[in-house]
């Protein structure tokens, strides 16, 4: 409140040094013999109020003051201006500054500027600067358009990209559109008619690439949608894609499809690329969902309430299970295709460690009857022949280490084996032997026949 009374007090003593005019270079005791009798002198309680309020005063007469100077400056050069574009005035872009003041000199508008001449050149040659520049515009502008009609005229024509500048201009060069230009400008035309076309056939054929590219995308979605369908299926008496499908497997599948014959012929990801990509993606949800599903086998759970290994039991009990099992709900999201995976991933590795044991079993079991055969071999010496019989060899080792290092069932088999591999090599060797004999009554016959004719021939 104190500052809008203080503020008002200072318009009032303002108003009071116009009032009683107070010029701007009157000085402090001037101009307070002529308010000193006014009721409002004392509207200021301390002479220093009154000297700063004077002061503030004072400043902003000044600044109107040469706010007033700096208008009629401008009024000035606006009307020099406005002179300079009388048609009459005879000033052109080219006319010379001194033809411009002998021809105007005695215009008032000319003379107001005489305090300042070079101020006054300048605008003259600011004004024929821009005049140039409007005229090179407009020149621009006319050629411009005279180029454009060109190059309509052109296309009109059918003037194609194939076309030679000689011979169009040949037949087109009594055409008003060309006989405005100069030889310069009708070629520039030419040019950028053919750069013109060149552009449109550059779009058109990004714009048939894009298309391409976008009608390549859609068979490709269709294909990974093909693919989607077949993934949701489960045929009956076949079997579903999987995380493990492989491309040989499923394509028997896919082929049938017609997005998977679109998908062939195009560049880009081919089928098996975007199958592939699929199985990866799906690979991939597995992963997290298998992981949630040993979190469940893996907890400690009482025995009773445990899902049991999932090769014990069908995929649909296994599921029934874990699911019944999974106390925080953390299977809840798995689907019932992972469930089934991964119990059939369980059977397959079980078959798996099954296989291996039995083989390992064979092969010890192979081991041990070669080295029963070889002690056999030891044991009994020339007198084991393709004619020895069981009896004869089980009375022998009768009562020997031999004998209780393999099952009875298993000696007999060794035995067996030793026999007919001896049987074998028996009859290799007789078959051996005649072909010998034979071989020797051949080479016998030859002699006597050879001996025969030396005789005939002496």
């Amino acid at each position: 409140a104190a500052a809008a009374a203080a503020a008002a007090a200072n318009a009032r003593f303002h108003s009071l040094l116009s009032a009683r005019g107070v010029a701007l270079e009157d000085d402090w005791d001037t101009a307070m013999r002529k308010v000193v009798g006014h009721p409002d002198y004392s509207i200021l309680s301390t002479l220093g109020e009154k000297k700063a309020c004077f002061e503030s005063w004072r400043e902003a007469q000044r600044m109107v003051a040469e706010e007033a100077v700096r208008a009629e400056a401008r009024l000035r050069k606006v009307e020099f201006l406005r002179l300079l574009r009388r048609p009459e005035s005879g000033v052109t872009s080219r006319t010379r500054y001194s033809s411009a003041s002998e021809r105007l000199s005695s215009a008032a508008e000319w003379r107001a500027l005489d305090q300042n001449s070079d101020e006054r050149e300048e605008l003259y040659e600011e004004f024929c600067s821009s005049l140039a520049r409007k005229e090179e515009a407009e020149l621009r502008a006319a050629r411009e358009a005279k180029l454009a009609d060109a190059r309509k005229l052109f296309l009109k024509e059918g003037v194609g990209l194939d076309a030679q500048w000689r011979k169009v201009h040949s037949a087109l060069c009594d055409e008003p559109e060309l006989k405005s230009l100069d030889k310069l400008d009708r070629l520039a035309a030419f040019e950028a008619h053919i750069q013109g076309l060149e552009e449109e056939e550059a779009q058109a054929r990004e714009a048939s690439r894009a298309s391409q590219r976008r009608l390549e995308r859609k068979k490709r979605d269709a294909f990974r949608a093909a693919v989607a369908a077949v993934w949701e299926e489960i045929p009956a008496g076949g079997s579903a894609l999987t995380p493990a499908t492989v491309w040989k497997e499923a394509a028997p599948m896919l082929e049938k499809t017609d997005a998977y014959t679109e998908c062939l012929d195009q560049p880009g990801s081919s089928p098996q690329d975007l199958f592939e990509d699929f199985i990866e993606s799906k690979r991939e949800e597995y992963k997290a969902h298998k992981q949630r599903l040993e979190e469940v086998l893996q907890r400690s759970i009482p025995q009773e309430a445990r899902p049991p290994p999932p090769h014990t039991v069908s995929a649909e009990e296994f599921e029934t299970a874990i699911r019944k099992a999974d106390a925080t709900g953390a299977t809840a999201s798995v689907p019932s295709r992972s469930v089934l995976f991964y119990h059939s991933e369980a059977v397959a590795a079980a078959s798996r460690e099954t296989a291996a044991m039995e083989s390992s079993i064979r092969k010890a079991q192979r081991a041990a009857i070669e080295t029963f055969q070889g002690a056999l071999r030891g044991l009994m010496g020339a007198t084991l022949t393709a004619s020895t019989v069981w009896e004869d060899a089980s009375s022998l080792i009768e009562g020997k280490a031999l004998a209780s290092s393999l099952a009875e069932s298993l000696q007999r088999q060794a035995f067996d084996e030793l026999v007919a591999e001896m049987v074998a090599e028996e009859a290799e060797e007789a078959v051996a032997r005649e072909a010998a004999g034979e071989e020797e009554r051949k080479r016998q016959k030859r002699d006597r026949r050879e001996r025969r004719r030396a005789e005939e021939g002496d």
